[in-house]
């Protein structure tokens, strides 16, 4: 029996959940009443959390990593998925034993790389308290990432009253791929062991798209957007649709517009039908995934569809709520179209609501310098405020 490397699934765990990281609401499981807490409990929470994020974010982020129980479900899922392919027959326990029993041994490593990876990854970013989100007797509070490059990410956390009576975030959860940090690196260690597993005992077809469901992951962090286009077109299209799967391909279509890369010679337009397909797709056969819309945002920008942008800004609110980003990207589709004074109105309103990304500023700053009339306050107090907040950029 070929050996599955467990330097290989460490690296795989870690590339799912970076691409998990950069594109952030599935299914929620109901918790008791008992649980649940008040807003200014959760807020006091979620505003606690950030302070933490921000001195330092691998440990945190970690803290919501146990291995125990992330070996206690690789166990489960493996030996699911070897039912379902019809090969744990063929395999003595001898074998499986060995497997997990190399596995369990490195996973604690894999804890202290993620920890230093996330640490590297998300040092130059800033983390803000967004609000509450009260979804399915759930209560859960959403953190908004600002990236230097003006970009940002959401990541929501499930917070709970634990037995001491104290209020805490319990859990990790990213609402672009539906996923926990968990549940992404069980995922794709066991699609990591089975692709080894499959093309010893059993489906070679499926134990090539287990390892291009990696590669793919792998090719979107490091950029290679027609790589992630070409492997899913051609071993993923015609599937039922997996969300974190799709999301994955639609990033990918959506970025290598947004980053001017060529993709394959396709024009443009067929890149956005591309993207409207698939997006048509996930709503149809997963519309309780609400993920996708973060996505349609940037779309419907590009298609300068500004009625059509609104409108999924505004589905995003009912899982990141009253966001101050989604206030600045409202603002930027009127100020687009020609109607300053209610994008100026929106960009107030996200600056009231502590919004200080560079990206934010510049519009702001512009939008001020352009059309004084339609703010309340002086351009140098802006400017100043931009510089203390990110120094030399300004």
């Amino acid at each position: 029996m070929k050996k599955c490397s467990a330097t290989l699934l460490v690296a795989s765990c870690l590339m799912i959940l970076a691409a998990s990281c950069q594109t952030a609401v599935g299914q929620l499981v109901s918790i008791g009443n008992n649980r649940i807490s008040s807003t200014k409990a959760v807020e006091a929470c979620g505003i606690a959390l950030v302070e933490r994020l921000n001195s330092n974010s691998g440990e945190v982020l970690m803290g919501f990593y146990d291995t125990n129980r992330v070996i206690k479900k690789i166990r489960e899922k493996f030996n699911a998925l070897l039912v379902a392919e019809s090969i744990r027959d063929k395999m003595s326990e001898d074998e499986l034993k060995t497997f997990f029993a190399m596995f369990e041994k490195e996973l604690p490593s894999i804890h202290a790389q993620m920890e230093e990876q996330f640490d590297q990854m998300f040092s130059g970013m800033a983390f803000h308290f967004s609000g509450v989100k009260r979804m399915d007797g759930e209560q859960w509070a959403v953190v908004r990432c600002e990236q230097n490059d003006g970009s940002v990410l959401y990541w929501m956390f499930r917070c709970e009253r634990t037995v001491s009576g104290k209020v805490e975030a319990v859990e990790f959860f990213n609402p672009v791929l539906g996923t926990s940090l968990e549940d992404a690196s069980v995922d794709l260690a066991v699609q990591s062991a089975g692709s080894v597993f499959l093309a010893e005992f059993g489906s070679k077809e499926r134990s090539t798209k287990m390892r291009m469901r990696t590669l793919m992951a792998e090719a979107l962090i490091n950029g290679r957007f027609g790589q992630v286009i070409r492997i899913y077109e051609r071993y993923f299209a015609e599937d039922p649709i997996v969300p974190s799967i799709a999301m994955t391909y639609c990033q990918a279509l959506v970025s290598s517009l947004s980053s001017n890369v060529e993709v394959d010679g396709e024009a443009d337009a067929e890149v956005m039908a591309k993207i409207r397909d698939i997006t048509q797709r996930i709503q149809k056969e997963c519309p309780n995934f609400v993920g996708v819309n973060l996505f349609l945002i940037d779309y419907y920008f590009l298609k300068e569809d500004f009625e059509q942008t609104r409108q999924v800004i505004q589905k995003s609110r009912e899982v990141l709520g009253e966001d101050a980003h989604l206030d600045f990207l409202d603002a930027i589709t009127y100020i687009t179209e020609g109607n300053l004074e209610r994008g100026a109105d929106l960009l107030k309103k996200a600056r009231e609501k502590n919004l200080s990304s560079i990206l934010f500023y510049s519009v702001y700053l512009a939008q001020l310098q352009e059309n004084p009339d339609l703010f309340d306050e002086e351009y140098d107090d802006v400017y100043e405020d931009a510089v203390a907040e990110h120094g030399g950029v300004f």
